[in-house]
């Protein structure tokens, strides 16, 4: 019998917007009290974000700094 470990290599987590930078790009808080630069792919559903809205937020499990706005 083999065993498969499957690699977790992204992980999504709640976020709420604490700075609009631009157009795609916010200052976001995980809900660890970290801060994360949130940005927007050009291809995503515009939204409007403002200060408090929360989103889902994609991030790699090597670099908790940044984060893909999903949702």
């Amino acid at each position: 019998m083999k065993r498969f470990t499957e690699i977790i290599e992204r992980i999504e987590s709640t976020v709420t917007i604490t700075e609009v930078l631009s157009d795609g790009s916010f200052h976001a808080t995980l809900p660890n009290g970290k801060v994360i630069l949130l940005y927007r792919r050009r291809q995503s559903p515009t939204r409007e974000m403002s200060v408090g809205d929360q989103a889902i937020a994609s991030l790699s499990v090597q670099d908790f700094s940044c984060g893909e706005w999903v949702r």
